[in-house]
């Protein structure tokens, strides 16, 4: 009799086909999973397979550990055979989930899994794609206790009710599933190597403006010889007078190779008045001086009259003589070549700095040149980004198909 207070993974109270049933996982499963200590036998070689061994996207084991027993990790303890379902009870990787293969066949897997070994009444495969449906995870995910060690009980995943149709459904079930399962993996490799392929173009095309025949004819300027250049500072955050204005004021984090129309944080006319912040005009480029992770040598280029931090370099414009939006691709081009050569500057944090930025050597072609090749680079990345959203909302919507799926199949619908 099922306990009526029993949390379950799916809705108890929805009507099931005729001749279906529901059936507690530890009712269809078995209960006794032999366990071993490998470290009891240190010269002979297992396979242990743990959290990291699961892709869960592919809901596979790739990459268990070929170890001597002496090396073998407490928690090597549960001996697998091929066919047992495997499902993590830690957070957050309750939905690393894997059928073993029969190369792994009395392997050991961690005791951070609970291992499902199906009884003759419920068939394994069907069994496997039952504990990857979302409401299996949301289910336990509802059950987790533990602050250091946040984890649910091989009972309590024993505990989830099933809904069990007769065993030839169970493996038309599990037959449709693995090959719709298999055409949805297809699909989202295709969509994958597409979106790859558009995230690779802007490069590209930075490649051949910058790379070509055309671009080693043009003369070379050194950045500080063209313009002015400064840096911004942080007024005082103890007078909040200085933020209740509406001027933008730029930090590197939004600096993203982009055009900047607006900002999350604004100062006001006291704060230009009374501190060295620069009111900076439209079509200024930014350079980000350092930041975390990926910032440091991203650009911004100003559409609106702002002020930046002190990690913001600016590079002023004077449209007789560059491009900013030119000089903006040219950043952008030279991304990894200015981030290696700040490497070991600013202590523990690589940083760029002025001298280094003043220094660069550009190569500018003709102010109205520099114009044309940069209005075609925008034509291109405004193409490449209506692509990549195209393919990500493709990809988005293949990676929906399984949930879909699995909630049909065990719903009856499939």
């Amino acid at each position: 009799m099922i306990d009526t207070d029993q949390r379950v993974s799916m809705d108890t109270q929805q009507d099931l086909p005729d001749g279906w049933r529901w059936a507690r996982l530890g009712d269809v499963c078995e209960g006794r999973i032999t366990t071993r200590d490998p470290r009891t036998d240190p010269d002979k070689p297992f396979t242990y397979v743990d959290i990291s061994s699961i892709d869960t996207t592919a809901k596979t084991i790739c990459e268990p550990k070929a170890l001597l027993g002496g090396d073998a990790p407490s928690r090597a303890r549960q001996v697998i055979r091929a066919g047992d379902v495997i499902v993590s009870t830690t957070r957050p990787n309750l939905n690393a989930v894997a059928i073993v293969p029969s190369e792994l066949d009395q392997q050991i897997c961690s005791t951070g899994f609970c291992v499902l070994r199906a009884r003759t009444s419920i068939d394994p495969s069907y069994l496997f794609a039952f504990v990857q449906c979302r409401e299996f995870v949301e289910s336990l995910s509802a059950l987790v206790k533990g602050a250091l060690y946040p984890a649910v009980t091989d009972g309590q995943v024993r505990d989830q009710l099933i809904p069990l149709p007769p065993s030839p459904e169970q493996r038309r079930i599990a037959a449709l599933l693995t090959e719709q399962m298999a055409s949805v993996a297809r699909a989202r490799a295709a969509a994958t190597a597409q979106l790859a392929a558009a995230m690779a173009l802007p490069a590209a095309y930075l490649r051949a403006v910058f790379e070509g025949d055309e671009a080693r004819k043009w003369p070379v300027r050194r950045i500080g010889d063209l313009t002015q250049t400064c840096s911004g500072s942080t007024p005082s955050r103890t007078r909040s007078d200085y933020f209740d204005g509406a001027i933008p004021w730029v930090k590197t984090g939004e600096l993203i190779d982009g055009v900047i129309q607006d900002t999350e944080e604004h100062v006001s006319e006291n704060a230009i008045r009374e501190t060295s912040l620069k009111l900076l005009p439209p079509g200024t480029l930014l350079i980000a001086m350092y930041g975390q992770g990926q910032t440091r040598g991203r650009t911004g280029l100003l559409a609106c009259a702002a002020t930046t931090n002190q990690a913001c370099f600016a590079v002023l414009l004077r449209p007789e003589c560059f491009e900013t939006a030119f000089l903006q691709y040219w950043f952008r081009h030279g991304y990894d070549r200015l981030r290696n050569e700040s490497e070991g500057r600013g202590g523990n944090q690589p940083n760029l700095n002025g001298d280094l930025l003043r220094g660069q050597q550009v190569p500018l072609p003709s102010p109205s040149r520099q114009r044309h090749i940069a209005a075609a680079l925008n034509d291109q990345m405004a193409a490449v980004e209506r692509t990549r959203d195209a393919l990500q909302q493709q990809l988005d919507a293949i990676n929906a198909l399984p949930a879909a799926l699995l909630r049909q199949a065990f719903n009856g619908e499939l």
